[in-house]
């Protein structure tokens, strides 16, 4: 599938910043940074398997975070205002589906975007396709009830997740299997018209 230009424009913006961040990191020229790309597209570095990154974006917002030590993933999604039972029902176990059920309808919106962006960012940590991740992330965050307080750390099955406070508009989460603090959180890396 072809992207349009404007597509094409913000995602060679994307990589552009990407590249440069990561140069910062490693203290070399961005022209040194090569991408290879796992079997389900999650990018990673040539040669320094140490330093694992993950990249979301929307709507010319881009959140990236950087691990020298674990997996880690990031999303950013929109907050459905009106999220829809059925995609309540098929994105969370049965446990959180009855949370998610108690809750009032001002609430249940931003509470299904951020559970879907914490799976999300669940499955870019595990580098896993969603299709192979999605079962094994029903399973571990059923038990837990659906996060709608601040901006936080939380733990699921042994990965650290966080809301992360980036724009109002939007909820990103941040995922990875050491602790949070050992993060680096770029917000925001670029942006856009």
């Amino acid at each position: 599938m072809a992207l349009s230009p404007g597509r094409r424009e913000n995602a060679l913006r994307v990589r552009c910043a990407v590249r440069a961040a990561l140069a910062s990191y490693l203290e070399i020229p961005p022209a040194k940074i090569a991408f290879r790309y796992g079997a389900h597209g999650k990018p990673e570095l040539v040669g320094q398997s140490e330093l694992q990154f993950s990249i979301a974006h929307r709507d010319g917002r881009v959140l990236m975070a950087v691990s020298g030590n674990s997996p880690v993933g990031v999303d950013i999604e929109r907050i459905r205002l009106q999220p829809g039972d059925g995609l309540a029902e098929r994105l969370l176990g049965h446990g959180a589906w009855r949370h998610y059920l108690s809750l009032d309808e001002a609430t249940r919106g931003h509470a299904v975007t951020q559970a879907w962006a914490e799976r999300e960012a669940l499955v870019k940590a595990l580098g896993l396709g969603r299709t192979e991740a999605w079962g094994h992330c029903r399973a571990l965050f059923d038990a837990s009830p659906l996060q709608v307080a601040p901006p936080g750390p939380g733990r699921v099955g042994g990965w650290h997740l966080r809301l992360l406070p980036a724009w109002p508009d939007l909820v990103a989460v941040g995922c990875t299997a050491s602790h949070l603090a050992d993060l680096s959180w770029q917000l925001p890396l670029e942006a856009w018209p």
